[in-house]
């Protein structure tokens, strides 16, 4: 006998098709995303280890660029560098090139690619040679005499006569030694500077044809210094008042230029015979001129600023008024052969942090953390000059920050490292 199962008729309702469907459709998108996701996560993951190799690939070049600088490696045309024996140069490697901004050399790095990552810093060297040393006076058959609180701490290169205390107006030398340091003999005139502010000016003239005349809307301007151009700006007047400027940017003027204090200038480069900063300008800048250069009261320069004069045969003057302070090096020197017609005059409670180069007569009355070279030392009280004296003067090599940078204008024999960040 054979036995028959019945069959069950299974009704669907008539609204599950459409459901099963959207049930489908939401399955397939949600499948495409996670596979959309998972190509996307893997583009992004090659695009952050492209990311990252650039950066390593300039951090890497960042090392390479500061020992060639020390070498004379980098000129002013880019040099490709292969990071590694089996990079290809078209697409793995950096490239290098130096730039000059006045006495400060701009090294700029870019890497290799269809896209193109840059980076730039100042650089400067660490002074090997002139470690510990905090004055080098020219022998210029006078010894050095000092009064009062003068106090010299540090190894200094005197005439051959040396070093004496003195007697000055009822003031006598205070302490119980005359230096605080290693006496060494100096010889005549000063050490050859590797790069000076002359060869600057002189390349800075060369931009003063090719100016931006100073309309009265423009105020606000920078300019990198990945630019291969330089901007400069003549304001009409000599005055100038809230501009605010930084970057590869020439301030220049024929006769002179006053910086008020409401200025903020960053990096740029001012040129004139005559420049004078107004009481309170705070600011970085390097700043060349060829008659007179003046910084008033509590006016603040921060590192690495620069003041150059570079006079004539006529003479010239730089001033660094009371209370201000300068993070920086100055520069006096002379295209004549009479070195008495350049001064340099320090006043009481102005400070300098850094290196002051004076081929000519400096009166210090203030404080300098760093290193002097000087060719003569003036002191003027009344109608009295006291020659090679110093009176209340400080000179400390040891209180100048240890990760200070000397710019190209010194041979300092060390090595090189990032003065300033730009990019």
């Amino acid at each position: 006998m054979i036995k028959v199962k019945s069959v069950v008729n299974i009704r669907i309702p008539a609204g599950t098709l459409p459901l099963v469907i959207a049930l489908s459709l939401v399955l397939i998108s949600f499948s495409s995303a996670l596979i959309l996701l998972g190509f996307y996560n893997r583009m992004e993951m090659i695009s952050i280890r492209k990311f990252e190799k650039k950066v390593n690939a300039l951090e890497e070049g960042v090392q390479i660029a500061l020992a060639g600088y020390v070498n004379d490696q980098w000129t002013e045309e880019w040099q490709g560098v292969t990071l590694y024996e089996k990079e290809n140069l078209a697409q793995d490697s950096i490239w290098v090139r130096k730039r000059s901004w006045g006495l400060i050399d701009n090294i700029q790095l870019k890497s290799s690619g269809q896209r193109i990552w840059t980076k730039d810093f100042f650089i400067g060297t660490y002074p090997v040679k002139q470690e510990g040393v905090a004055l080098y006076l020219s022998d210029e058959r006078r010894s050095l005499a000092i009064c009062g609180e003068t106090f010299i701490h540090g190894d200094a290169f005197l005439p051959l006569s040396g070093i004496k205390s003195t007697y000055i107006h009822r003031l006598d030398y205070k302490f119980d030694q005359l230096l605080f340091g290693n006496k060494k003999v100096s010889k005549v005139g000063l050490n050859q500077l590797k790069k000076t502010p002359q060869t600057v000016q002189k390349g800075l003239r060369k931009f003063e044809d090719l100016f931006l005349p100073l309309e009265d809307d423009i105020q606000n301007i920078s300019q990198s210094f990945l630019e291969d151009s330089v901007l400069i700006i003549q304001p009409v007047e000599t005055d100038v008042f809230g501009m605010s400027l930084k970057g590869k940017i020439l301030l220049t003027h024929p006769d002179s230029l006053f910086i008020g204090s409401n200025n903020t200038f960053e990096d740029i480069i001012l040129k004139a015979p005559k420049i004078i900063f107004e009481e309170k300008f705070k600011g970085t800048v390097q700043a060349y001129a060829s008659d007179t250069l003046i910084v008033q009261d509590n006016v603040h320069l921060s590192y690495p600023s620069v003041l150059s004069l570079s006079a004539n045969n006529d003479g010239g003057c730089m001033l660094i008024g009371s209370n201000s302070t300068v993070e920086g090096q100055l520069f006096v020197t002379t295209e004549g052969q009479d070195y008495e017609k350049v001064k340099l005059l320090i006043q009481e409670k102005a400070e300098i942090m850094g290196t002051v180069y004076c081929d000519g007569i400096m009166e210090h009355r203030g404080s300098l953390h760093g290193y002097a070279e000087v060719r003569k030392f003036e002191l003027n009280i009344g109608t009295s000059n006291y020659s090679n004296h110093l009176l209340n003067a400080t000179i400390d090599a040891h209180k100048l920050n240890s990760q200070f940078l000397w710019n190209a204008a010194f041979d300092t024999k060390g090595p090189a490292w990032v003065m300033k960040w730009q990019n």
